[in-house]
């Protein structure tokens, strides 16, 4: 679900069509993650971004499926699963540090 003014609300999943994926996602173009709030019980992800957005990823299934992935600029990838793990990984042949697999998220994560 991604609220662009605090008031108007757009959803989007896997099943919408493209035309209204495109939409939702089109609305963040040209923003700035500003702060990111992960529930630890179950992974639901609220991200804010600098014009007022917030885009909210959840679960359907308390599955280990990853729910979103953040490549970041040191190779890594952060992968939220809907069952309250992440992980924490270098993407092939970045080095030889060991990866951390599916932790369960201990408390709510607030990064701004």
């Amino acid at each position: 679900v991604l609220s662009a003014d605090g008031k108007k609300q757009m959803a989007a999943t896997s099943a919408s069509s493209y035309k209204q994926q495109s939409s939702v996602c089109r609305l963040l173009n040209g923003q700035r993650l500003t702060c990111v709030d992960i529930d630890h019980k179950n992974g639901k992800t609220v991200l804010g971004f600098d014009l007022g957005a917030e885009l909210s990823i959840r679960r359907w299934a308390a599955d280990g499926n990853d729910l979103w992935s953040l490549a970041k600029p040191n190779g890594y990838f952060l992968e939220v699963h809907g069952d309250g793990t992440y992980s924490y990984q270098p993407g092939s042949g970045i080095d030889k540090r060991p990866a951390v697999h599916n932790r369960p998220l201990h408390k709510q994560i607030h990064i701004q």
